[in-house]
């Protein structure tokens, strides 16, 4: 993520969530992954008032978050293992993953649809769905967040070809924008 914090990556990312936000109305998160924790560098917001806790800057844990999810469903088996034990699973809800065996599992689903969600896991009501981002050996996401009472797992799944290509489209400019000079700091 120093990699990628060192690079204006909202630069990149900033118009494709704001043209993504136009298209669904809601709250669009952009993050990567920093140990086990994802770091937000962008939010931008619904065009209704929601109140939640995510603000540019803040982390959040990757076993409860989509973005979280997404992200460590792009990371190779190696990296994966690497991250695990860094871990805490703390319950922020009563559906917030409990232990390593679920988080593996809904990795797993997000590597074969190519979609992670938090079903009100990091805080009640807020749900979301979210598609990884890799470029070179860093990781991070994109996600559509909304309260529950708008977005249920139907509505968030109609999300899922415009945050995929949101999130290709990202991945593809920050390949091709900031690549060499991210493989140049690692």
């Amino acid at each position: 993520s120093q990699a990628w914090s060192r690079n204006d990556v909202r630069t990149v990312a900033r118009p494709h969530l704001e043209a993504l936000r136009e298209r669904v109305g809601e709250t669009v998160h952009f993050g990567v992954l920093t140990g086990a924790e994802i770091a937000y560098l962008d939010k931008v917001e619904a065009m209704q008032n929601v109140r939640m806790h995510s603000r540019v800057g803040a982390v959040s844990p990757v076993h409860c978050t989509g973005i979280g999810k997404a992200a460590l469903a792009r990371l190779s088996d190696s990296q994966l293992a690497q991250i695990l034990p860094q871990i805490r699973f703390r319950q922020y809800t009563p559906t917030t993953v409990r232990n390593a065996d679920e988080l593996l599992a809904a990795v797993r689903d997000a590597r074969q649809t190519g979609f992670a969600y938090d079903l009100e896991e990091h805080e009640p009501g807020i749900c979301c769905i979210a598609v990884g981002i890799a470029v070179d050996d860093k990781a991070g996401g994109v996600s559509i967040t909304a309260p529950a009472y708008r977005a249920g797992v139907e509505r968030l799944d109609s999300w899922q070809n415009d945050l995929r290509e949101t999130a290709r489209r990202i991945e593809f400019e920050l390949a091709a924008r900031l690549g060499p000079s991210m493989r140049s700091m690692t």
